[in-house]
């Protein structure tokens, strides 16, 4: 989909804050707020972007985030894609090349929650041949905000 710049403006101003008024964007960008709404709606429908909350997980009690690398049978790959949907600690899936299949991210209370994961969850999806872990010691930057101008 081709953005125009008035929709690059708009979700600029979303990535910044997506509970800005929509009075407010109109007047920055010079529409009317009507305009706005329309425009947010169909990008929406579009699935161009979503308004959620992001949450920081240490502050919700899970300290432990980390990456895993999964190198998977690919007779199984679909499967393994659907069981590792099913897993709640698992908040990101990426289909990636390289030596690893996916990539995941995952948030849990402890190492222990971390270690059942691993062993008890994703070890027992037929077709996972190899999951490379890691812990994410400091977040050096976690940002939502990037250009979409051309």
């Amino acid at each position: 989909m081709k953005l125009d710049n008035i929709d690059q403006k708009i979700i600029k101003f979303l990535q910044h804050d997506g509970r800005m008024p929509f009075k407010t964007i109109s007047k920055e960008i010079g529409v009317s707020e009507t305009t706005v709404r329309n425009r947010v709606q169909i990008l929406k429908d579009k699935n161009v972007f979503q308004i959620v909350a992001v949450c920081h997980p240490i502050k919700l009690g899970f300290p432990v985030s980390g990456l895993i690398k999964i190198q998977v049978n690919p007779y199984y790959y679909e499967d393994v894609v659907k069981e590792l949907k099913q897993i709640k600690e698992i908040w990101y899936i990426a289909v990636t090349t390289g030596a690893h299949d996916l990539d995941i991210e995952f948030n849990v209370r402890s190492l222990q929650e971390m270690e059942d994961l691993i062993f008890k969850k994703i070890y027992s999806i037929k077709g996972v041949v190899k999951a490379d872990s890691s812990v994410v010691m400091n977040y050096l930057k976690r940002s939502y905000e990037w250009s979409v101008e051309d």
